[in-house]
């Protein structure tokens, strides 16, 4: 009975020493140099003296219902008061190094939680990753003699795959150039091999020893020379090749025809002229006589072998066929026509009408004697040479008004007549040519040829005096 009682109040004071660590939540800080912890000083006193009146308490009992103790009651003593010893000392201990006192309950947490650590372990051991793979990246390049290697990474746990490839065409092609045989070297064809397995893929072969012909041309025969027939030698070591053999002289002449006609007239006009025909070669004349002159022109490096007619300025220029089929007339499209412009021959008939109002591009302006008749050039703000050329008779009226520009005017040799105020706003005209063979009447004055023998008196009389002018 006694042995009982004792075993009841040892396990009801480590319950009760267990419960109280947890209600009040026992905590030992470390001191920290400027106090002592009330709190743990409190719970640690309570405790003490709780052990000390219980024990004083089974002490009187103990002496009051026994004078004599037995075996087994003083071992049970000694087991409770070695348990009650070793708390009090775990309970300095905390409070002299400043850390918590270490209880069943904690010790019971930390081995759960170990063991949940350790099953979190086995189950990520135990995880498969579905590999989801990029792509192919070259870690050593394949060639004609080595093994490649590629590797590629898992996006979701960075895992490696390699593999090796193998590419048996993968050669460095090393070309070979070709060596051209002269006629007194050999040569050699354009060659290629792998600089890795040296396979040949090309052979070079030899090209035996050739010459370079260069052709010599023939020289025909005339009535005066003897001519060559065409040959060839090489350009290197100048070895004949095909020889020219020597060709007789004509017996006969080569005939040429020639034009002449009268000062002042062109191809396409009416009238006659002379018709010559002699050699080409020795200039011996074959026969003479006249004949109508020619229709058309015959141009040759932009000019009438005839006439001297030269050829026209085509671009942003339209002309038209007269209504006689024999010559044409010209008109300027004012926004494409620009710089120096020439009026003769149009598809080897002559123009002989012309007309430029309004192109403010052009520079200049030659007229050749084939043309008849000019219309207005007003607008032409950039024009600053003029020529008239022999066959205008008139200058109309208000011919070149406002074109400020116009500093040189030459006008032909028949010219009889013009109009008013045709040099009206030429305020940069400096040098006018007149014909001075006969005196000018200008607004009932005679103008002398002698005094518009002067380009610069001549270009202020004209801007000066804009009424209409006669030729006398």
């Amino acid at each position: 009975m006694k042995k009982s009682l004792y075993l009841a109040v040892v396990l009801s004071l480590i319950c009760t020493l267990t419960l109280s660590a947890c209600d009040f939540n026992v905590t030992i800080t470390p001191d920290d140099g400027k106090g002592t912890d009330t709190t743990t000083e409190i719970v640690t006193e309570e405790v003490t003296e709780e052990i000390e009146t219980e024990t004083k308490s089974e002490a009187a009992t103990k002496a009051e219902t026994e004078t004599e103790t037995d075996p087994e009651t003083e071992t049970e003593t000694e087991t409770r008061t070695e348990a009650i010893t070793g708390i009090e000392t775990e309970i300095e201990t905390a409070k002299e190094t400043g850390t918590t006192p270490v209880t069943e309950t904690e010790t019971e947490t930390e081995t759960e939680t170990e063991t949940e650590t350790e099953t979190e372990t086995k189950n990520a051991d135990s995880f498969v990753c579905e590999h989801v793979f990029g792509e192919w990246e070259t870690i050593i390049e394949a060639t004609c003699i080595r093994e490649g290697k590629l590797k590629r990474s898992c996006v979701k746990c960075s895992a490696i795959e390699e593999k090796t490839v193998v590419d048996s065409n993968a050669h460095v092609v090393v070309i070979e150039e070709a060596v051209p045989a002269t006629c007194k070297t050999y040569g050699w064809t354009e060659g290629s091999y792998c600089s890795l397995c040296y396979e040949v893929f090309e052979e070079q072969k030899f090209v035996a020893p050739t010459h370079t012909p260069v052709v010599d041309a023939a020289v025909p025969a005339t009535c005066k020379d003897t001519g060559l027939t065409e040959g060839s030698h090489c350009s290197v070591c100048n070895k004949v090749l095909v020889e020219q053999t020597t060709v007789a002289k004509l017996t006969t002449h080569r005939p040429s025809e020639k034009y002449t006609l009268p000062s002042g007239t062109y191809c396409g006009e009416s009238g006659q002229c002379t018709v010559s025909t002699s050699c080409a070669d020795c200039g011996t004349t074959i026969s003479s006589g006249s004949q109508s002159i020619p229709e058309k022109h015959s141009m040759a490096n932009g000019v009438c072998k005839w006439c001297g007619l030269p050829q026209s300025t085509t671009t942003g220029i339209y002309f038209g066929l007269n209504p006689d089929g024999k010559s044409y007339y010209a008109i300027g499209d004012w926004d494409v026509v620009s710089g120096k412009v020439v009026i003769g021959v149009y598809n080897n008939l002559s123009v002989t009408e012309v007309d430029f109002v309004g192109c403010e591009n052009v520079t200049s302006i030659v007229l050749s004697g084939c043309v008849k008749t000019m219309g207005v050039f007003e607008g032409c703000f950039k024009l600053s040479y003029f020529e008239t050329g022999n066959g205008i008779k008139e200058i109309p009226a208000y011919a070149f008004r406002d074109c400020s520009r116009l500093s040189t005017i030459k006008i032909g040799s028949n010219v009889e007549f013009i109009g008013e105020n045709a040099f009206s706003g030429c305020t940069g005209l400096t040098y006018a040519y007149i014909p001075t063979s006969r005196d000018w009447w200008c607004g009932g004055n005679r103008i002398y040829g002698d005094w518009l023998a002067n380009a610069w008196n001549a270009a202020d009389r004209l801007k000066s005096n804009p009424w209409e002018w006669f030729r006398e």
